[in-house]
């Protein structure tokens, strides 16, 4: 019989190594190509408020097949309950765009582990993927649109 929590860690040791291997260092003259900073002209559009149209935008382009986050709720079911809960929604996603700050269960990810192949042997044949909830998805969304 398999232990879980055994298989937990080796899991969680396997992409531990793999995600924390030391790459070579990129040229010098690669960074011309990427700013290490959002230019000053940029903030003021990342720090306004967020408008109705924008998170409507944001919540319904996400696919409503997409995974449900660990709250448990997809993308769907706000859309579909948005006559009930879109202005508390609205009022949520506001709430990081005014304080600069998320609530710790908004920032909450779950990660587990798809198999890559039908027979499945070592770690190297599932990929990590992560669960995040609707409101998170939304605020990332806006702040791309935005830059």
């Amino acid at each position: 019989m398999i232990d879980q929590q055994d298989l937990g860690q080796l899991a969680v040791k396997y992409f531990q190594g793999l995600l924390s291997t030391h790459k070579a260092t990129p040229p010098a003259d690669a960074f011309k190509y990427f700013s290490s900073r959002i230019s000053p002209d940029i903030l003021p559009t990342l720090e306004t408020i967020i408008t109705i149209d924008e998170n409507m935008e944001a919540l319904f382009s996400i696919p409503n097949d997409k995974a449900l986050g660990p709250d448990g709720y997809t993308s769907l079911f706000f859309k579909r309950s948005w006559g009930i809960l879109g202005s508390d929604f609205i009022d949520a996603v506001k709430y990081f765009f005014e304080l600069f700050t998320l609530p710790r269960c908004v920032n909450a990810t779950r990660i587990a582990l798809v198999p890559k192949v039908e027979n499945h042997v070592t770690m190297n044949d599932f990929r990590p993927i992560s669960y995040c909830n609707v409101m998170y998805k939304c605020i990332s969304k806006v702040i791309v649109s935005r830059l």
